[in-house]
């Protein structure tokens, strides 16, 4: 469900301000592919960057969100035995400048009563698009100096606000709109 709510949502502005009816403003990926029958949910979103605007406390941020496969974070072998049902992860960056500020995970838990959904961000560590992440530029853009003063704590406290009202909504509306658009009614 969470996999399909995320190759979903991008298609049309409405459907992502469903998540956050007062912050969220607009979406869209790179390919408009949410509707294609012949990939996967996780398909339509992975490695297809999403172009998000967005308020984050009282500023409205023009943001880049790529998402990657779990492995690139995680040993996905444990996942089974951590009873882990899907990871959402991927970086986010600037869309008018190639940089990226920040990391993102949100791991999906199945648990007796259904699932609990854990989010982390890490913020700071910038990293310049289409370089070597190895490289000397990113060397130098994520050393501590300009890691540290990349990122404000007021934006870290701003987003740790932002993703628990966007994600405790979600919880209170996707379940039902999952069923309207599947025959399972799981």
């Amino acid at each position: 469900m969470i996999d399909w709510w995320f190759g979903w949502h991008y298609l049309e502005s409405q459907r992502y301000k469903l998540w956050h009816p007062r912050c969220h403003v607009a979406n869209k990926a790179e390919k408009m592919i949410s509707d294609d029958p012949n990939l996967s949910d996780r398909e339509k979103y992975l490695n297809n960057p999403n172009y998000v605007t967005e308020y984050i406390g009282s500023k409205l941020q023009d943001i880049l969100i790529t998402f990657s496969e779990p492995a690139t974070f995680f040993d996905t072998s444990q996942f089974k035995n951590a009873n882990i049902g899907t990871a959402i992860c991927g970086s986010i960056g600037l869309q008018k400048f190639p940089l990226n500020f920040a990391k993102l995970i949100h791991l999906i838990r199945e648990t007796e009563d259904g699932c609990e959904m854990r989010s982390r961000f890490w913020l700071g560590k910038p990293e310049i698009r289409g370089l070597d992440a190895n490289g000397a530029v990113n060397q130098i853009a994520g050393a501590k100096f300009f890691a540290k003063n990349s990122v404000s704590i007021e934006m870290g406290k701003e987003l740790y606000v932002h993703c628990a009202m966007e994600m405790n909504h979600l919880s209170s509306f996707l379940p039902e709109l999952y069923n309207d658009y599947h025959d399972n009614k799981q």
